[in-house]
């Protein structure tokens, strides 16, 4: 019974650490995304502001 408990508990645990890396993980790459997308506007912000100031 002590073994089942225990092995039902280290499952538990298990699951809820995956569960966690998974939820940290998919809101890291949404933010990753974000920051990309956030860099590529200023990047093309400053490249289109920087020509109009050229010509």
């Amino acid at each position: 019974m002590d073994f089942i408990s225990n092995f039902f508990n280290s499952n538990v645990i298990a699951n809820y650490l995956l569960n966690k890396y998974i939820k940290y993980t998919y809101i890291k790459l949404i933010l990753n995304l974000l920051t990309n997308k956030f860099i590529n506007i200023l990047f093309y912000y400053i490249i289109c502001v920087g020509m109009n100031m050229f010509h």
